[in-house]
């Protein structure tokens, strides 16, 4: 791992070619994850010339392709697609390199992801699907490019909060904005029967009270 995630391609190519396990596990995880999450696309290609497992995670569950795209690393990530990578792999919090995209407003990361097939709707173990976590951060442009993709505006978590709540309640007015542009049932109540206005703050409530949210 250390190898891998120095950039070491001679070493790691020697390494491989003597019988070193290109899946060995050490306290620093496996040589994928090790190589994507230091961004060495060349150890990339090595690893996986010489049979590296792509599904291999970190201890907290993420793969290659869940590092490269907190990364922003769109060349992994086609590396890794292009060998098999399943594209909706999921890490401990049951969060696919889709949610962590949209968490971090990696637009250009999350176009790539999609245009693959990424499922965008995916919930993770909170019930939460990208949409949610974009809006509860506040990303206007990643919210209106997953809505322009299909992102259902309504799905609610596992505290039947949509993307909607979130945002109000985060006060983000103008994701607000473009989640009711975009379909959100301005009165929809979550799981305490509390509505959008009910959890909203500073700007957001403004906003809301002069849409004519309840």
């Amino acid at each position: 791992c250390t190898a891998a995630a120095e950039g070491a391609v001679a070493r790691v190519r020697y390494l491989l070619m003597k019988g070193e396990d290109p899946n060995k596990r050490t306290d620093k995880g496996t040589p994928l994850p090790c190589a994507a999450a230091h961004r060495q696309a060349a150890v990339v290609d090595v690893l996986l010339q010489f049979g590296a497992n792509i599904h291999h995670a970190t201890t907290d569950g993420r793969t290659a392709l869940h590092v490269a795209a907190a990364n922003n690393d769109i060349a992994i990530a086609a590396k890794l697609l292009a060998t098999g990578m399943d594209l909706d792999v999921r890490d401990m919090n049951r969060a696919t390199a889709l949610h962590l995209a949209a968490e971090a407003n990696l637009t250009e990361m999350a176009e790539f992801l999609i245009s693959n097939g990424t499922e965008i709707n995916r919930d993770d173990l909170t019930g939460r699907t990208p949409l949610h976590r974009a809006a509860e951060k506040g990303h206007l442009e990643m919210v209106s490019l997953l809505l322009e993709e299909g992102a259902e505006v309504d799905n609610a978590d596992e505290m039947g909060r949509t993307a909607l709540h979130l945002a109000a309640k985060a006060g983000h007015a103008e994701v607000c904005r473009r989640l009711v542009s975009g379909g959100a049932h301005l009165n929809r109540q979550d799981s305490s029967g509390k509505t959008a206005l009910a959890l909203a703050t500073g700007a957001a409530r403004e906003l809301l009270e002069s849409l004519g949210a309840r």
